[in-house]
């Protein structure tokens, strides 16, 4: 006589990281799946962001759009992998706009492309690294540190250029690359350039209650006020305790 038992017969639901289910066969374990892309405040902000901007696209005359197509022939955009890209009038105007969406509140996106063809600023890395607030009301606080000196120099004084900080989750120390999202911390003004170094504490919207050793990633972005955006720095450091 055959045995079923009726523990996977009759299994449902799940438990651990498995799920119970059927098939014809009969009943089964498998591993739970782990959902991709979920929905998050961030990402909502950044989709709303790029639905707004397509809309816009299709709102510019002729000329500005021919404007950002001649941008784009001449702006070569490196991929992370370091392949090199020319990337279509829409795609320019939309990388250019959603890069400056924190402070979308404050400036409007731009409906011109930038008229000057030289390569975007960037950041040449001195110094940078996490560390925990240790007092006050924001005990616990991560914020990230950053010394660099302006790559592709001279940048024009205005007030509507920009240092954006991202970061990463904290993760374990024994990690070696982090493939998550990044998270939006904060911003300063570029100031035109000089011989001295730019050192900016950036706070993050994280808070951690120890202060064992964690992994952190912080990506910097460069905006120029006409548009233009910088290639981004990113630096991984480890928080000591």
């Amino acid at each position: 006589m055959k045995y079923k038992s009726p523990l996977l017969t009759d299994a449902a639901g799940s438990i651990g990281g498995l799920n119970a289910s059927h098939n014809k066969g009969g009943g089964y374990f498998r591993a739970k799946p782990h959902p991709k892309n979920t929905p998050t405040n961030a990402r909502s902000r950044v989709r709303s962001a790029i639905g707004s901007l397509s809309n816009l696209w299709h709102k510019l005359t002729d000329i500005q759009r021919d404007s950002w197509t001649n941008f784009a022939l001449e702006i070569k955009t490196p991929s992370r992998p370091g392949s090199i890209h020319i990337l279509l009038g829409y795609q320019q105007f939309i990388r250019c706009n959603s890069a400056r969406s924190p402070v979308a509140d404050t400036f409007p996106p731009l409906l011109d492309a930038p008229t000057v063809f030289l390569a975007p600023p960037g950041l040449l890395l001195i110094d940078a690294y996490p560390f925990v607030q240790v007092g006050g009301t924001d005990k616990g606080r991560i914020w990230f540190y950053l010394k660099a000196e302006m790559a592709n120099p001279p940048i024009p004084a205005n007030n509507e250029s920009f240092i954006f900080c991202y970061v990463s989750k904290p993760f374990n120390v024994g990690k070696s690359s982090y493939y998550g999202s990044m998270i939006y911390a904060d911003k300063c003004f570029l100031p035109p350039s000089s011989t001295v170094p730019i050192q900016k504490y950036f706070p993050t919207q994280i808070f951690r209650s120890d202060r064992t050793p964690f992994n952190m990633v912080a990506e910097f972005v460069v905006t120029l006020h006409d548009g233009r955006v910088g290639y981004p720095l990113r630096v991984s450091s480890t928080f000591s305790g």
